[in-house]
């Protein structure tokens, strides 16, 4: 053999270990955008902080249950309230990448409702809304088709939400597509005899229509990218129906002796439509056995509530079994085109409210979370589980609603006294403390 031969021979050997080696780094790198450390929690770029938002059922694969538990509170004088929902659901394999998915969901809600823009007088609110869930779920392992029905019923009416789910995961690119569609169909009946009680009848219905769309992205040596678009068309009856409004331009005929104005339900439009847009991106730091994550989004709509948020967050793996979460976020909104903090010189047109949810504010939060996963050795754990994730975080959130100042028209404040106009005072409420507890279990 002579030197070229030997020369040859060589670079054919480095070679190959060379791309052994690539492709051997290629493999770990993509075990790192694999991890569950590097997996996106569920968002929306429309519904603001504090609000629930996600009343799809919950797109899992078969053979697994789940159990989501979330309670929040905010113990300021004008709100008291407290909202508490539970939902189990269980997917099981009827046949090769076929199956059912069956659940049941609560909510509690007890809040006080305040009658005067929130200056004067409140109602002790209490509801619980319960109900059903069922679906068809497909999953060849790499796709997930869910088509859901769920029917909830409470004191004051019905809600029906039919829906529609799929993810894709593009193989070898690193791609996940997910989209989905649901119609929430709401049937509202009050009369004033109920407790709490309205001022007159009501029997009107509502849909909400959302659809949304994201794909994530993935880069090697560790980075995960998701855009999510979305949009929400409301039509129908959305007035809450125990709100009055005053209207300091107009006088019952008859002026009692507090001189208070005439005070009327609140006049929304009948249809709104939101669109919201997003981007998060993660960073994993393996040396740390930690990710990071970026992300931002923006709202607008008919209404010209506008918003914008941000938020960072970091995971960290402790051992093989938990990880431990930190997060932190900011939110600002602009009011709709015809609220007003206060309607002295009378509404801008033929619509008017006090929901403070529609004025200007800004909000900041802090999450801290732990989860743990546990797979058995051998056999199954509790003799039925392959595996078994357990969540728990908490949450601190602060909405406030008059950063701008009290003199503001956009913000939501009160008035030490309503008939002799008092002084303004900042709106006390707006801190709420949340915690949530999930499990999912695969069989």
């Amino acid at each position: 053999m002579d030197s070229v031969q030997r020369l040859t021979i060589s670079i054919f050997l480095w070679a190959g270990v060379v791309s052994i080696g690539c492709n051997a780094q290629r493999m770990v790198a993509r075990e790192v955008l694999a991890d569950p450390i590097m997996r996106f929690k569920p968002s929306s770029p429309i519904i603001s902080p504090g609000k629930p938002f996600d009343t799809m059922c919950k797109l899992s694969p078969n053979d697994t249950i789940n159990l989501h538990v979330s309670a929040q509170g905010d113990g300021g004088q004008q709100i008291g309230g407290t909202w508490v929902s539970t939902d189990l659901q269980g997917s099981v394999d009827l046949t090769s990448g076929v199956g059912l998915q069956a659940g049941y969901a609560m909510k509690y809600t007890k809040e006080r409702i305040w009658r005067f823009d929130g200056y004067n007088g409140a109602l002790e609110f209490d509801r619980i809304q319960h109900g059903p869930t069922a679906a068809f779920v497909y999953d060849d392992g790499t796709s997930l088709l869910q088509l859901a029905y769920s029917y909830q019923t409470a004191f004051d009416g019905d809600m029906h939400i039919p829906s529609i789910r799929a993810s894709t995961l593009v193989l070898g690119s690193d791609t996940k597509v997910e989209v989905g569609y649901e119609r929430i169909m709401k049937k509202l009946q009050l009369d004033t005899s109920d407790s709490p009680p309205v001022l007159s009848d009501v029997n009107e219905r509502s849909t909400s229509d959302r659809l949304f769309a994201a794909i994530e992205q993935g880069f090697l040596p560790g980075i995960n990218i998701r855009f999510t678009l979305e949009a929400l068309l409301d039509n129908g009856y959305l007035e809450n129906p125990y709100s009055l409004v005053t209207l300091w331009t107009h006088w019952p005929q008859e002026q009692d002796s507090s001189h208070v104005p005439l005070a009327m339900p609140e006049s929304l439009p009948d249809s709104r439509t939101r669109w919201g847009a997003g981007i998060a991106a993660k960073f994993a730091i393996p040396v740390f056995a930690s990710a990071l994550e970026i992300g931002a989004s923006h709202g607008w709509g008919t209404w010209r509530v506008e918003h914008t948020s941000t938020h960072l967050g970091w995971e960290q793996r402790l051992g093989d079994r938990f990880l431990l979460g930190i997060s932190a976020g900011a939110y600002h909104q602009t009011r709709a085109q015809f609220y007003r903090d206060d309607y002295q010189y009378g509404p801008p047109g033929a619509f008017w409210t006090c929901n403070r949810n529609l004025s200007s504010y800004i909000a900041w939060w802090g999450r801290l979370g732990l989860s743990m996963y546990l797979f058995p050795k051998r056999g199954r754990l509790l003799g039925m589980f392959k595996e078994l994730t357990l969540s728990l975080s908490g949450r601190l959130l602060r909405l406030d609603y008059n950063f701008e100042g009290l003199s503001s028209q956009n913000g939501f404040t009160r008035y030490s006294l309503l008939g002799d106009l008092g002084s303004r005072e900042s709106f006390a409420g707006g801190w709420q403390i949340g915690g949530w507890f999930s499990m999912s279990a695969g069989f």
